[in-house]
């Protein structure tokens, strides 16, 4: 597919690789004022990161029952939040659906693209805080939050990891160095599982059966060995299934193609509250 500079330049400049260039390119063309508020919006992501994480722990500190199903009410929990998340994803609907195209102008593709950036640096980060403050409303920790959801859409619906945004045919994040691309949604997704897992294990009573504390180490080693490995796929455990059957209809209406690869965590979420990404 053609991709007009205009794209190639919205798409390959990343906040990763220059927070710095990217603000002297908005100061040398005049069009700063469009980042008017981001600053701000970092500052309440990270607040709202810090205060999730010290009531809940971090993600990976999370630990499941001990057969990894999940109980009722804590399944209809998870489905207030994806409920309480719906405006913020359809605003990002709309700043990937309204991304620039091919232009005769290339000073408008230039404006449209910075014009874009902005709004999508400003809707992602709008979009976590949002999360963040969803889940501390409902009393849901984020590790809790993503253990349902990886196991749910990916373990056992079979939704494909890589699921993120598209724009004229092509996945918007598809950079090999994108916070958000295919590579690093499988990394954090292995990362947290293995941490999950490994919690999980670890918890497990001296006197928990000894077939399932060995499934959960083969499950273990074999995330350890492949790095798109995704847990469970094609054998998730009964009590687990059982746990998700009854909510099949509303957990399927949940899942959304275009914010799955926002949903996962990031390297820079862990150490800074998620404020410092690379959009490629």
């Amino acid at each position: 597919m053609a991709t007009s500079t205009g794209q190639k330049w919205f798409i390959g400049c990343g906040i990763g690789c220059g927070v710095l260039v990217l603000v002297g390119v908005m100061l040398a063309t005049g069009t700063c004022y469009l980042f008017k508020g981001v600053a701000e919006d970092f500052e309440e992501v990270s607040a709202s990161h810090d205060a999730l994480v010290a009531e809940f722990g971090g993600h990976g500190e999370y630990t499941p029952a001990a057969d990894g199903s999940v109980a009722p009410e804590r399944i209809q929990t998870f489905l207030a939040v994806r409920v309480g998340l719906e405006e913020n994803r359809a605003e990002l609907h709309e700043l990937f659906a309204n991304l620039p195209s091919d232009d005769s102008n290339r000073f408008l593709i230039f404006f449209k693209a910075i014009r874009g950036l902005a709004g999508m640096i400003g809707d992602i980060v709008a979009f976590v805080d949002a999360r963040n403050n969803v889940l501390l409303d409902n009393g849901m920790g984020y590790g809790e939050y993503l253990y349902i959801y990886c196991s749910v859409y990916y373990s056992w619906l079979g939704r494909d990891l890589s699921d993120g945004p598209m724009h004229d045919g092509e996945r918007i994040f598809d950079g090999g160095d994108s916070t958000f691309g295919v590579n690093a949604s499988y990394k954090s997704y292995r990362k947290f599982m293995l941490d999950v897992l490994r919690n999980q294990l670890d918890a497990l009573p001296a006197d928990a059966d000894d077939a399932w504390r060995t499934r959960l180490l083969e499950e273990i080693d074999a995330t350890d060995r492949d790095r798109r490995h995704v847990v469970w796929l094609g054998d998730l455990p009964p009590a687990i299934e059982a746990s998700f059957t009854p909510f099949r209809a509303e957990l399927e209406a949940g899942y959304d193609e275009t914010t799955n690869c926002i949903e996962l965590p990031t390297d820079e979420q862990e150490a800074h509250g998620g404020v410092q990404w690379s959009i490629d």
